[in-house]
């Protein structure tokens, strides 16, 4: 009822809680054609919660849809529940594979501590810096030992919304995507007005896309001898693009929507056949908000921005994982770290970081090849 049939999926996939859960229920509980019978859901409910590493214990009797049962053994439910109280309960191991292989053990979310919320998107630069804008439009650097420094003050009109290994990209009023380097304004492009995204390759070329409101985003793609050329204007496409390791796909995402497009990027830098790929869940249903910022690592798995989290889908465009921080949505990642493999967070305006098992991948390192994971 109301998608609650997907939360065993959901656990699977989560990284678990410090939570110890006690479930109950009877054979005959309801039943009805339409959603079929619930004690066979919670049967699936512990499943999940056993695969997740939940401690988690049950009473299945015969009875109904009452609380016979449940009233009968209340207190030796409430004292297995509050058992070592007032130790707290421990964070259990989940058998997810993709959970143990891109987290570490004993690292956890930390919250950065800054001085002013953070506006916009946050990205990470060749020595693993994370750069943002402030709420005053300053662009501040982040480093490794979490130490802030000023890196350029805009104009009000300027918003960053770009960076590669050495230059750092913003669009103004005038829609001019500019790169900054050691404070100089270098014009890369003109007539692009409400510039949102920008993604550098190690060619020096740029895609950029395009708000236009409610029906979408276009998509520019900026050579190397300063030539733009519209490649993309799909109905209801989103402004958030990331690159694969191998820089053979591009994926973008689609407004409205929980689905991911990936394209196929021709040697020309253009982009074709375009199919809805990654698919991400959302218990809120509610997809008026777009999925943000997107990223990959080495071994081709996409970490993406959204209200449940940050959802990491493997190379067959499946959720696998799902990593939450108690402030909810998360708007914006990028991996840092001076081995870039320290995985930074936006969310609400706070920056959070954790040390994780594998490493980023930006669009303008070298292309790589990641390992195939196999057939879906």
């Amino acid at each position: 009822m109301r998608g609650g049939n997907e939360y065993p999926a959901l656990i699977r996939k989560t990284e678990p809680k410090p939570l110890r859960i006690f479930l109950e229920d009877g054979l005959n509980d309801a039943w009805n054609p339409l959603f079929g019978i619930w004690y066979e859901e919670n049967l699936l409910m512990e499943s999940a919660l056993n695969f997740a590493g939940y401690e988690v214990a049950h009473t299945w009797g015969r009875g109904g849809h009452d609380g016979k049962e449940a009233t009968a053994i209340f207190p030796d439910v409430m004292r297995w529940l509050w058992k070592g109280w007032p130790s707290r309960v421990q964070r259990g191991n989940s058998l997810n594979n993709m959970l143990s292989a891109i987290l570490l053990k004993d690292s956890d979310w930390q919250e950065i501590n800054l001085p002013d919320a953070v506006t916009g998107e946050i990205f990470a630069d060749q020595k693993g810096n994370i750069l943002f804008q402030n709420q005053s439009g300053k662009v501040l650097k982040l480093d490794s030992t979490n130490q802030i420094s000023a890196v350029l003050s805009p104009s009000s009109a300027e918003r960053l919304i770009g960076i590669d290994e050495n230059d750092l990209y913003l669009n103004d009023s005038k829609g001019i995507i500019a790169g900054y380097s050691e404070n100089r304004k270098i014009v890369i492009a003109k007539g692009i007005p409400n510039a949102k995204y920008l993604l550098a390759t190690g060619k020096k070329e740029y895609y950029i896309t395009q708000d236009t409101g409610e029906n979408g985003s276009n998509m520019w793609l900026i050579k190397i001898d300063g030539t733009k050329r519209k490649i993309n204007s799909l109905p209801f496409s989103g402004n958030h693009i990331a690159v694969y390791p191998s820089h053979q796909l591009l994926m973008q995402t689609e407004q409205h929507s929980q689905w991911i497009y990936s394209y196929i990027i021709n040697n020309d830098g253009t982009i074709e056949n375009g199919q809805r790929f990654y698919w991400l869940h959302n218990t809120e249903n509610f997809d008026l908000i777009e999925n943000g910022k997107m990223t990959f690592d080495e071994k081709g798995n996409m970490y993406v921005s959204s209200i449940m989290g940050v959802q990491v889908c493997d190379q067959n465009g499946r959720v696998r994982a799902i990593l939450t921080l108690p402030t909810g949505q998360i708007s914006s990642v990028a991996f840092g770290g001076s081995h870039h493999d320290v995985l930074y967070a936006l969310s609400h305006g706070k920056v959070y970081c954790r040390k994780m098992n594998v490493h980023g991948v930006e669009s303008w390192m070298t292309p790589m090849n990641p390992v195939s994971q196999g057939a879906g």
